[in-house]
């Protein structure tokens, strides 16, 4: 079932990084960080 949902979602990141359907709050952070570092460095 949640297989399905990740194709459905298969331009998501979020959804093909964790096996979990739900990430913890801990992986949804670092996550936040990597991406805020990552729009960081295209601005300056």
């Amino acid at each position: 079932m949640f297989d399905q949902d990740k194709h459905i979602y298969s331009d998501n990141e979020e959804h093909n990084c964790f096996d979990d359907p739900i990430p913890n709050i801990d992986q949804q952070f670092q996550k936040i960080k990597k991406y805020l570092k990552l729009f960081l460095e295209k601005k300056v």
